[in-house]
């Protein structure tokens, strides 16, 4: 499976905003971090919370969006355009084997008729 790097680079700023989202917060610290080893993780910064967080904020409903606008609709899209390839392909290859199976029904029976004519 080939990792597209665009898409995969997406993902992993989405994954660093999400993170600078709780870290960045305005609230205080969500009650599964308190007295934990990554605490301390998720204090916010000195100064410049805000502006990070709309950032990140806008970062990730920009990903939303491009997931419903674009992704969505080109994958189906994808999807029903592979169905229909993969089923003309599979009636195609049943066609000519059909026909070729036909064809050599009609030369083993011409050549068992002219051999038999000949030996006759």
């Amino acid at each position: 499976m080939k990792i597209d790097k665009l898409k995969f680079t997406l993902w992993i700023i989405s994954a660093i905003c999400a993170f600078l989202i709780f870290k960045t917060s305005p609230d205080e610290t969500m009650s599964i971090f308190k007295n934990t080893s990554i605490e301390s993780w998720f204090q916010p910064f000195s100064n410049g919370n805000t502006i990070i967080f709309s950032i990140s904020m806008g970062f990730i409903v920009s990903m939303i969006f491009y997931l419903f606008v674009a992704w969505l609709p080109e994958k189906r899209k994808r999807d029903i355009i592979r169905k229909h390839l993969n089923k003309t392909y599979n009636d195609f290859k049943e066609k000519v084997i059909s026909i070729f199976l036909v064809w050599c029904l009609q030369q083993i029976f011409t050549f068992g008729n002219f051999s038999h004519n000949v030996f006759n």
